[in-house]
């Protein structure tokens, strides 16, 4: 019984705390530029004396604070819960361990930035939210899958090897962020207004 609570709370469940920042994340970033035109406000933002770059890394952070503390606060719970129910089993705390901490400190924050870096540009191209949510889907669910099928195989890896795919993983998201900061100007959101 201890086992399977071990490998049921303690490794197959893992996965889930990926694919929450990156469906917050993806979520709030598709609402950036896109619902700003769908609310008819986009216009007046982009005339605001405001350096580019200050607006779409206002845009960027955003959606990447409240999804860190999302899954942060979630995983808490998710702790406390875990440990509550298995208390009777398993008669101690066994969630989290370091494996957890690297993939929550440092993989959940990075995996959420990887979909924002995909998902800002698409919002900034979309002319609804719904219609920058069908379009990143279509970019994010690989990304998720992805995700989702290393981290199973991560948790059972000694912890530094979570470290160095939160890495891995932060390099290329703020790879893409940086390439929609320098592609980010103000006449090319407004042309798709």
């Amino acid at each position: 019984q201890q086992r399977l609570l071990e490998l049921v709370l303690g490794y197959l469940v893992a996965p889930l705390f990926l694919i929450v920042p990156m469906m917050i994340s993806s979520a709030l970033a598709a609402d950036s530029f896109a619902g700003e035109k769908e609310r008819r406000t986009l216009e007046s933002l982009l005339h605001l004396p405001v350096d580019e770059r200050d607006l779409f890394v206002s845009k960027v952070l955003f959606a990447f604070l409240p999804t860190v503390a999302v899954s942060w606060v979630g995983f808490a719970l998710y702790s406390v819960a875990a440990n509550v129910v298995a208390w009777p089993v398993m008669g101690r705390v066994f969630v989290p361990t370091w494996r957890w901490v690297g993939l929550i400190v440092f993989l959940a924050p990075a995996v959420a930035m990887l979909g924002l870096g995909v998902m800002v540009r698409v919002s900034a191209r979309a002319r609804t939210t719904q219609e920058a949510n069908q379009l990143g889907g279509a970019v994010i669910m690989p990304l998720i899958l992805a995700s989702v099928g290393q981290t199973s195989g991560l948790l059972m890896m000694e912890p530094y090897w979570i470290f160095v795919a939160s890495i891995v993983v932060w390099a290329i998201a703020l790879l893409l962020v940086r390439g929609g900061l320098r592609r980010f100007t103000r006449d090319r959101v407004a042309s798709r207004l």
